[in-house]
């Protein structure tokens, strides 16, 4: 990931110390408006502290599918909706996702 999405991700979890990502919420509202599946997946990674990768991937609107990864699912879950509402923004107003 970048360093402009990592501090974009960043601010949103900091910003919001009384809220916590509901992964399985998030996917349910994805699917119920678009064809194809979600799939998380834990595997290990020796490289990472923790010994584990989360990647957490889904049906974009265009049929693409989208992807983001972490050590920690809770990341993960943040990088997943600032991808989404980036793609919001891009679709209401023209900007580059």
């Amino acid at each position: 990931m970048s360093t402009l999405f990592d501090s974009e991700v960043n601010a949103r979890r900091q910003g919001n110390d009384y809220l916590k990502p509901d992964l399985w919420y998030m996917l349910k509202v994805i699917l119920s408006e678009r064809d194809g599946e979600a799939t998380v997946t834990l595997a290990v990674r020796p490289s990472v502290s923790s010994r584990f990768w989360w990647t957490i991937t889904w049906p974009a609107e265009d049929g693409t599918r989208r992807s983001v990864s972490s050590e920690r699912l809770d990341l993960a879950v943040w990088r997943a909706i600032v991808v989404e509402e980036r793609a919001a923004r891009a679709r209401a107003g023209g900007l580059p996702r």
